[in-house]
C-alpha cells in the first residue's frame, strides 16, 4: 500500500450535499492525491419528503415520501463521488450496516474502485418533519432529550424508521468512536459560528443553516474528546463557511467553480443520465439549481488565520506554528540555514485546559527585540448558548534558546455582562504588530463587523479593549510602515459605501487609528495581503472575485492615495491567503499561493516601479493545507513552508538570481 493511501480525511457533515457544496475544491485535491476519504453524515435530510424539483408548480400535489427523498438524496451522492473517483458515475458500492451507541444501526457505503478509497456512513437522525421541535440544534442543546433515526427506503439497516434513537452523549461518543477507527490526519467540518443576519428585537438569526452550525459543534467537541484522550496521528481540524459564501464576493477560479458545479449536477440528476428508477435519480429538490443558490461559486474557511506563521528567531534558526491536535506546536530548524527540522513539539505552558481547544491557525509577529509573540484563539463549546468562550491568547518568547512562557488569555471585547455571550462567538481571526513605539498590538474583527483591538504598553500592561471602527469581511492584514505608523487592510461589507478595500491608518505614530474607505479600490475575493516597498510605498495583493486571479495595487506615494490600476498577475487559480516578502537588495517581491491544483505557486515581482508579469512556477508536490508562509532563512534564501495533507511542514528553499527563482528540493519535518 502506498503512503498516500495510508492517510485518512474525515468529513463531519449535517447533509449529503454540505462537501460537495462547502469543501471542493479541497476534497477534490485530496482524493486526487489518492488519501482515502471518510464522510459521515449526520441528518437524513428528508426535508419535506418529496424529491420533486422545487420549478415543479404541481410539486406539493405529490405524496411525502421522506424515506425515498433521503434514499434519492443519497444515490445522488453516490453517483457524484464515483463519478470523482472513478469518471463514471454507476461505479458499484458496497452497502453494510455499522452498530454505534444508542443501540442505532447506521449504514456504510465503500467504493474502492478509482483513485482513492471513498466511505460514506449514514447516521440517519431525521431532521424533524412538519411543525417537529426535534432538530439536530435542540440535540446539541440538550432541548432535545432523543432524536429519532430514519431508514431510507432501500437501506439495509433492519428496522424501520423510528426504531433507533440518539441521544447527545450518544452522538457525540459515536462520533469519537468514528475518529478513533479511522485515525485522520485531517478532519473537515462546517463553521461553528456563523456571522448573524439580524441581532435584536426577538432571536437572533444567522446566514446559515441551523443544522450546519449544530454538526460543526457536534464534530468540534467530539475531536476535543479525541484530543485529549490521545492519538498517534497528529490532527489538522479545517472549518468551512456554509451560506455566508452568497453575501460577499465569488472566490472560486471559473474553472474550479465548473467543475464543483459538475458534481453537483450529478448528485441533483442534472447529468443527462437516463434514470428508469425515480428513487435513484438523485437529489431532484437540488436539480439544477447549484448554480444559481450563490453559495456553491466560493469555498471559505471560517477562520482564516495569517501568512506570518514562518518566522526567523533571534539565533538564525527558522520557527514555524501551527495547531494540531487541537492545540499549538512548534517546527524548528535543527541549525540556523539548515533547512531541515526537528518537531512538532508543544510550546508555551498551560495551553489550556481539556475543555479547552485552539482554533486552527496562529498569527505571529516579531518585536523590536527580534521576540517572537504568537497569538491564537482558544475556544470553549457549549451546549448552553451563553456558555461559549471564544478569547485570544498569546504566548511570548523569554530568551534566546526559543523558550516561550505560558499562554496569556486576552479576552475578548465581548466577555463583560448583558448579551455578549452571543456576540463573543463571532470573533474574527487576530492580526498582530508591534507600532513605531514597540508596543504589541493586536486586532479582530467583532459582531458589528467593525474592529475591536488592544495594546500591550511598554511596561507589559496590557490596555483595554478598543474599537477602530469601520466596517469588513473577516481578515485583516497589518503592517507598521517606514513612517512609524500602522495601516490595516480588509475587504468592506458596503453598508452604503461602494464595497472595497477600507483601509485603517495612522496620521503620524502618535495618532489614532481611523478607517477611510476611498482607497478606490474594488473588493476582492478575500482577505488582502500587504508589504512595504524599498521607496516606502505599500504594495497590496488580492484575488480578484470569480477568477481568482492574484491582482496588484500600488500606492502614488508613502502613506499617500492608492492608484486603482489593476496589475493583473495572474496565478494559477486557487482560494486562501496571499503570502509575500520583500527580499533585500532590490531582489524583488516573492509571493507564494496554494493554486487550483491544491498545490503552491510562486513568482517574483520587481520591487520598484517596473512593470508586473504573470509568470508562476508551480513547486509540484502533494496538494497541501491552507496557506504558505515566507521568511528569508540565515543564508538569505526565502523559504517558503506549508502544512501537508498528513499533518507534516514541508519547506522548499527558493534560490534568486537576475530576477527568476530557482526551486530546490521539498523537505519533510
Amino acid at each position: 500500500m502506498s503512503p498516500a493511501r495510508q492517510l485518512t480525511h474525515l468529513q463531519i457533515l449535517a447533509h449529503t450535499d454540505d462537501d460537495l457544496y462547502f469543501m471542493v475544491p479541497d476534497l477534490l485535491q485530496t482524493l486526487r492525491s489518492g488519501t482515502a476519504v471518510v464522510c459521515v453524515y449526520l441528518t437524513a435530510g428528508e426535508a419535506d419528503g418529496r424529491n420533486v424539483p422545487t420549478s415543479d408548480r404541481n410539486r406539493l400535489d405529490y405524496p411525502q415520501d421522506f424515506e425515498g427523498y433521503t434514499t434519492g438524496r443519497q444515490s445522488g451522492l453516490r453517483a457524484a463521488y464515483s463519478a470523482i473517483v472513478t469518471g463514471r458515475r454507476d461505479a458499484v458500492w458496497k452497502r453494510t450496516t455499522l452498530d454505534v451507541r444508542d443501540g442505532v444501526v447506521a449504514e456504510v457505503n465503500t467504493l474502492e474502485e478509482g483513485c482513492a478509497p471513498v466511505t460514506l456512513i449514514f447516521l440517519n437522525l431525521r431532521m424533524g418533519p412538519g411543525d417537529a421541535r426535534v432538530r439536530l440544534r435542540t440535540l446539541w442543546t440538550g432541548d432535545s432529550e432523543a432524536q429519532e433515526t430514519l431508514r431510507p427506503t432501500d437501506s439495509p439497516i433492519p428496522a424501520a424508521s423510528g426504531s433507533y434513537r440518539f441521544t447527545r452523549e450518544g452522538l457525540l461518543t459515536t462520533l469519537v468512536d468514528l475518529l478513533e477507527a479511522n485515525q485522520p490526519s485531517v478532519v473537515r467540518v462546517m463553521d461553528p459560528d456563523p456571522d448573524h443576519t439580524k441581532y435584536g428585537d426577538g432571536p437572533t438569526h444567522y446566514c446559515d443553516n441551523e443544522d450546519h452550525t449544530a454538526a460543526a459543534l457536534f464534530a468540534m467537541e467530539a475531536l476535543r474528546r479525541y484530543d485529549v484522550a490521545g492519538h498517534p496521528q497528529r490532527v489538522t481540524t479545517e472549518s468551512y463557511r456554509g451560506y455566508w459564501n452568497k453575501l460577499w464576493p465569488f472566490n472560486l477560479s471559473g474553472a474550479a467553480f465548473a467543475e464543483k458545479v459538475k458534481y453537483l449536477s450529478i448528485y441533483g440528476g442534472e447529468d443527462g443520465h437516463t434514470c428508469d428508477q425515480p428513487l435513484l435519480c438523485g437529489d431532484r429538490q437540488l436539480g439544477n439549481r447549484s448554480y444559481n443558490r450563490g453559495y456553491g461559486q466560493s469555498t471559505t474557511y471560517r477562520y482564516h488565520g495569517s501568512t506570518s506563521w514562518l518566522r526567523r528567531m533571534r539565533d538564525g534558526r527558522l520557527a514555524a506554528f501551527g495547531v494540531l491536535d487541537g492545540r499549538p506546536v512548534r517546527w524548528l530548524e535543527s541549525a540556523a540555514g539548515s533547512g531541515t527540522w526537528t518537531g512538532p513539539e508543544s510550546f508555551g505552558g498551560s495551553a489550556g485546559a481539556d475543555q479547552e481547544a485552539f482554533l486552527p491557525l496562529l498569527e505571529v509577529v516579531r518585536d523590536t527585540d527580534g521576540r517572537l509573540h504568537a497569538f491564537g484563539i482558544r475556544a470553549t463549546f457549549s451546549a448552553n448558548i451563553y456558555g461559549h468562550l471564544r478569547d485570544v491568547v498569546l504566548a511570548s518568547e523569554t530568551d534566546r534558546q526559543g523558550e516561550f512562557a505560558d499562554w496569556e488569555n486576552l479576552g475578548n471585547p465581548y466577555n463583560g455582562s448583558g448579551p455578549n455571550p452571543i456576540k463573543r462567538r463571532e470573533i474574527g481571526s487576530p492580526a498582530a504588530v508591534v507600532d513605531g513605539k514597540g508596543r504589541l498590538r493586536f486586532f479582530v474583527r467583532n459582531f458589528g463587523s467593525g474592529m475591536s483591538a488592544r495594546v500591550r504598553e511598554l511596561d507589559g500592561t496590557w490596555g483595554p479593549w478598543l474599537d477602530h471602527g469601520g466596517r469588513s469581511q473577516d481578515g485583516y492584514h497589518a503592517i507598521r510602515t517606514g513612517r512609524g505608523t500602522i495601516e490595516l487592510y480588509g475587504g468592506s461589507v458596503g453598508d452604503g459605501v461602494q464595497p472595497g478595500i477600507v483601509r485603517w491608518s495612522q496620521q503620524n505614530a502618535e495618532g489614532a487609528i481611523k478607517p477611510a474607505y476611498n482607497t478606490l479600490l474594488p473588493a476582492p475575493a478575500g482577505p488582502p495581503t500587504v508589504v512595504e516597498l524599498p521607496d516606502g510605498r505599500l504594495l497590496l495583493l488580492v484575488r480578484q472575485p470569480n477568477t481568482a486571479w492574484v491582482v496588484a495595487y500600488r500606492q502614488e506615494r508613502p502613506g499617500g492615495r492608492w492608484d486603482p490600476t489593476a496589475h493583473f498577475l495572474g496565478g494559477d487559480g486557487g482560494i486562501g491567503l496571499l503570502a509575500a516578502m520583500v527580499l533585500n537588495d532590490d531582489q524583488g517581491v516573492v509571493i507564494a499561493q496554494r493554486n487550483d491544483a491544491g498545490r503552491i505557486s510562486v513568482c517574483l515581482q520587481p520591487a520598484s516601479g517596473d512593470a508586473f508579469h504573470t509568470r508562476w512556477v508551480d513547486l509540484g508536490g502533494s496538494p497541501v493545507l491552507r496557506t504558505p508562509a515566507i521568511e528569508t532563512d540565515a543564508t538569505g534564501l526565502p523559504t517558503v513552508a506549508v502544512v501537508g495533507a498528513d499533518g507534516r511542514l514541508r519547506s522548499i528553499r527558493l534560490s534568486v538570481a537576475k530576477g527568476v527563482l530557482t526551486p530546490q528540493e521539498w523537505v519533510t519535518a
